[in-house]
């Protein structure tokens, strides 16, 4: 059930997919978070790092807790994404994702970067009062775990070249499009300045009061039917830990 429910959001048919999350949502409910549990995806929160000329503002962040699996997951919804005007995804859908202890210190954690799911102990090791540093890539917001540049043998390191040569150079995809009329055509800066990850956008206070928190397994679900009011694109509700 709740797989074709994701098929009928992926290929954008959404009053099918509305229908058919909230059977999965009506078969197994999700609650509200309780003080634990919130207190623990306060503490846990990521620091998101964007560079100074960062084009787009975090519209929304939701954090789903995982009903039986020490798993949490943020979900991060930027204005957009600097090569997509025409998707018809008015946000840029980003997930972080932290596993933790008993105890309910940090474990592990994850992030989404363009279609793949990575880790790194570097951001477990590093974690300032436990909340892990996640940089976000200029425009697209691929989210990078801390000590991104070595992981992988350089493969992501070697893919931000890339990125930041193409945008650079030859700029962004529909670059007449007027939907993307006010955004920058070409990112103008340097390396060094596409890679200074120096404002940091803090998760925290967005979440304290919990109205943005909720517990399932079925993230796509509660997202869709408990708390946007426009289309996303479903990204996988857990990572490969489970």
């Amino acid at each position: 059930m709740y797989v074709d429910a994701v098929a009928e959001h992926s290929a954008k048919r959404l009053a099918d997919a509305y229908r058919a999350y909230w059977d999965v949502m009506r078969a197994d409910p999700p609650r509200p978070p309780s003080a634990d549990e919130l207190a623990r995806v306060v503490r846990l929160a990521p620091r998101l790092y964007v560079t100074p000329d960062e084009p787009f503002p975090l519209k929304d962040a939701v954090a789903i807790i995982h009903p039986t699996e020490p798993l949490i997951a943020y979900h991060l919804f930027w204005e957009d994404d600097i090569d997509f005007p025409d998707d018809q995804e008015p946000a840029d859908h980003e997930v972080v994702y932290v596993s933790y202890t008993p105890d309910g210190g940090l474990r592990g954690v994850y992030a989404y970067y363009h279609s793949h799911i990575i880790a790194s102990d570097v951001a477990v090791a590093r974690a300032r009062d436990g909340r892990p540093r996640i940089d976000v890539q200029w425009g697209k917001h691929g989210s990078l775990v801390e000590g991104w540049q070595m992981l992988y043998q350089g493969q992501l390191l070697a893919d931000m070249h890339r990125t930041y040569e193409r945008l650079h150079t030859v700029g962004r995809r529909e670059q007449d499009n007027p939907l993307a009329r006010h955004w920058p055509r070409t990112y103008p800066g340097t390396w060094e300045q596409f890679t200074s990850f120096a404002v940091e956008i803090d998760l925290a206070p967005r979440l304290a009061d919990g109205d943005m928190v909720i517990v399932t397994p079925w993230a796509n679900a509660a997202l869709f039917t408990h708390f946007l009011r426009y289309n996303f694109r479903p990204k996988t509700d857990w990572p490969p830990v489970l």
